[in-house]
């Protein structure tokens, strides 16, 4: 759901931390601007989902964050069970892969996803700066 620009990404590259992002949105998907098909964000939706599984099978890491995907999730630009066809087999209970930590993030995480987690939180806002008309800010959103 993210392009490239985000603050996260910039931390990680001034810092020079030690991890590897891989980046396959095209941009906020329905927002004024966004120049690209529906069929355009599923394919970068599906292009992240094959990178994901990849790297779950692959051994590296052991902290994977597939981060919005619950969003793209929501605005079906892919499907449950091509997401929980790459988190079944990886489920600590199963044994498979237990090395691994998964993250998904992003609003509004479906049932079947909030049913195999073994840890789901809401962070939801209670006052944001945003209410008095403050614009974002270089560093935090963006």
């Amino acid at each position: 759901m993210k392009t490239d620009s985000f603050s996260e990404h910039a931390a990680i590259k001034k810092y020079k931390l030690p991890i590897d992002v891989e980046t396959f949105g095209i941009g906020f998907y329905k927002i004024l601007g966004d120049k690209h098909t529906t069929r355009e964000h599923k394919i970068s939706c599906e292009k992240a989902l094959e990178a994901a599984q990849k790297a779950i099978d692959g051994g590296t890491y052991d902290l994977i964050i597939l981060d919005e995907i619950n969003v793209a999730l929501g605005f079906k630009l892919i499907k449950i069970n091509d997401v929980l066809d790459i988190l079944r087999p990886n489920v600590h209970l199963q044994g498979v892969h237990e090395a691994v930590d998964i993250v998904l993030t992003g609003r509004n995480a479906p049932e079947e996803i909030k049913k195999i987690a073994q840890l789901v939180s809401d962070i939801g806002c209670e006052k944001h700066y945003f209410d008095d008309g403050q614009e974002a800010r270089e560093g935090i959103e963006f």
